[in-house]
């Protein structure tokens, strides 16, 4: 399957992080990770559902309420106007199904502001009773407040389970990123994939290109899912139980082990076209590998080069070894 079709992306995102003036005091919060990292291989889809709710900029602030004894979360709670506790609910939940609807299917992921009461992914403030007794109080008691999910990005979670969510400020972290990265390319090649038609024989290449990245997270349930691509061939194919399992692997943090796994793998499958110091070179790489002494680069990078060289069309095709130039960019390894 091409990758001609993946470039760009296209992501959602709180709007306010990629420069657009709609915050409520009139600002934005643009995200220079977001903009030089992934602007170049990314097309916006910019989302507030405070301003798209008919709301102005500037406005006053807006927070979450619940009832007392109310499960925390964000399904259920009350989307207010703080300064005049008008009930913007009715409209933001209405608004939130419509907008999902129409992204749903036509997006590769996810990004949202954090601590937002429309966009927040977790952490947001839902005060109960309308009490604020300060930060250290609330806290101590559990009363003032518990923490849960913007009203916008809980209809978006629950519309979209298996949609690739980030908030800006977990993209801090490395790993998350990578994480990230990795899964929203892979969703679009999900989606690509489905637009050209999804059929037994496609279902068990998407599987068999993307084997070595998911048993660099999880043997075992690659197996599974490798189980269910064989079954696909006798009954009706399992696409989105395919899918529920993938994007569950796929969101695992892969280990040092996992990742000296797959690479042993390949260095059997390439063992009998390499020369005694070739094969040397690649046990050297991935040992200097194991012991923390080289980065994951090193080995994948020599494996790749050998893979190319003598014209291994099969394991060109895996995503673990990035053939894609765009891709390594993306994941910082050109």
């Amino acid at each position: 399957m091409s990758d001609v079709a993946l470039f760009p992306l296209r992501v959602g995102v709180s709007a306010c992080l990629i420069g657009r003036e709609v915050r409520y005091d009139g600002g934005h919060k643009l995200d220079r990770f977001l903009a030089d990292a992934l602007g170049w291989c990314v097309e916006w889809i910019p989302v507030c559902p405070e301003v798209e709710i008919g709301l102005g900029v500037p406005r006053p602030p807006i927070r979450l309420e619940r009832a007392k004894g109310q499960v925390a979360g964000g399904a259920g709670a009350t989307v207010l106007v703080s300064e005049t506790g008008e009930d913007l609910t009715p409209a933001m939940l209405e608004y939130a199904e419509r907008r999902v609807g129409a992204l749903a299917g036509e997006v590769d992921g996810f990004v949202l502001k954090r601590n937002s009461p429309s966009c927040g992914l977790e952490g947001v403030r839902i005060w109960e009773d309308g009490r604020e007794d300060g930060w250290q109080d609330s806290w101590q008691d559990g009363e003032a407040y518990a923490l849960g999910r913007g009203a916008f990005a809980n209809v978006l979670v629950g519309r979209c389970p298996l949609l690739p969510v980030e908030d800006e400020g977990r993209l801090g972290d490395a790993g998350r990123r990578e994480s990230f990265f990795v899964r929203i390319v892979a969703y679009r090649r999900w989606r690509t994939m489905r637009r050209r038609g999804l059929d037994a024989p496609a279902l068990r290449t998407f599987h068999e290109r993307h084997a070595l990245l998911l048993s660099s997270r999880s043997e075992e349930r690659t197996q599974a899912l490798g189980e269910l691509v064989r079954k696909a061939r006798e009954i009706p194919v399992p696409a989105e139980r395919y899918l529920e399992g993938f994007t569950r692997v796929l969101a695992m943090r892969p280990t040092r082990q996992g990742h000296i796994r797959v690479l042993r793998r390949l260095a059997g499958r390439l063992a009998e076209s390499l020369t005694a110091e070739e094969r040397a070179g690649v046990e050297r790489a991935i040992d200097e590998y194991r012991h923390g002494q080289q980065p994951l680069l090193a080995p994948v990078s020599l494996v790749r080069r050998h893979v190319r060289r003598l014209g291994l069309s099969d394991l060109e095709q895996q995503v673990y070894l990035a053939p894609d130039p765009r891709e390594l960019r993306l994941l910082g390894y050109a």
